[in-house]
């Protein structure tokens, strides 16, 4: 089946880039990450590949000792 050109919509495309302005937006979005990470690990307790990637971006921006706290964490599952 063919669809009329004219209703054909483009795909939805999400931002790839996050301007973040000020410092409560810095908190809020570091908040939000967490907390998707804590709930894709309360869901997927074993899943070591999760531990890691928020252990590592927990590094990434210069948090060591929550990266820390992560890995340490991941160990109690698996060692």
């Amino acid at each position: 089946m063919r669809e009329v050109p004219a209703y054909k919509t483009d795909s939805y495309k999400a931002p790839t880039s996050l301007h973040i302005m000020d410092q409560d937006e810095l908190q809020d979005y570091k908040f939000m990450k967490r907390k998707e990470f804590e709930e894709k690990l309360r869901m997927q307790r074993h899943a070591m590949g999760t531990w890691i990637k928020y252990a590592e971006w927990e590094a990434s921006i210069m948090e060591f000792a929550r990266a820390r706290s992560v890995f340490e964490r991941a160990m109690e599952i698996d060692y």
